[in-house]
């Protein structure tokens, strides 16, 4: 049995007469998160599809998208803002309410329907059993912004998505892409379209030889 009872050491040994420093504590995920001063969480939530087959930039699937996020505050209790849809991907922001049921939920719902599955046939082992050319990637991303201002940030440079993957040469002119306004009885109404940034952004290309990992990034203009 071994007494030995000094202190175990991480990373290097400590000099004579530093005391040992204890092993970093991993944090764990939240459990929960903290609203802001309205009361409400804003997510961003990134859908992608599976094997990241190119097939969500086009007008069916927009369409039904659309009619399911315009609907999405009085049937889920979420309220969809700001979403651009890329051909494998879709980037939307949103916020919670009181009576919100889960996101987990909502997301499954939302992909269910925007890929084609009638809401009445969303349930266990139903929508498995309807053909469909694909399929959304199991799970999604989430990230709850901090505040307005990182919200607006990252809209920014989720506007630009089109044209670093070189789709178009502004964001203006890319389709799929618009913001949720919400009228006094709380019904929702898309508005498509997207921000002129290039009159506020730049973009600063990569030296490096085009592959896989490169693309322009993104920079404010002074």
């Amino acid at each position: 049995m071994n007494n030995d009872t000094r202190p175990e050491t991480v990373g290097r040994v400590p000099s004579p007469g530093e005391p040992a420093r204890k092993p970093p504590r991993r944090l764990r995920r939240l459990t929960r998160t903290w609203p802001d001063r309205t009361g409400v969480c804003s997510y961003l939530l990134t859908l992608c599809v599976k094997s990241r087959r190119k097939v969500l930039a086009e007008t069916a699937f927009f369409d039904r998208l659309v009619d399911f996020l315009a609907d999405s505050s009085i049937r889920y209790g979420w309220f969809p803002k700001r979403m651009v849809v890329m051909p494998d991907h879709l980037h939307l922001i949103a916020h919670d309410s009181i009576n919100a049921g889960t996101l987990g939920k909502w997301v499954k719902a939302m992909k269910a329907v925007s890929a084609g599955v009638r809401e009445g046939d969303i349930g266990e082992g139903e929508s498995l059993r309807i053909p469909r050319s694909w399929l959304w990637q199991d799970g999604f991303h989430d990230h709850r912004f901090r505040s307005s201002e990182s919200e607006s940030r990252k809209w920014e440079c989720i506007c630009m998505n089109p044209v670093r993957a070189g789709l178009v040469e502004r964001p203006e002119q890319w389709p799929f892409g618009g913001e949720f306004v919400y009228e006094a009885n709380g019904k929702a109404r898309f508005v498509p379209g997207m921000p002129p940034l290039l009159e506020r952004v730049v973009l600063i290309p990569d030296d490096r030889a085009p592959g896989e990992g490169t693309r322009p990034t993104v920079k404010r203009a002074s």
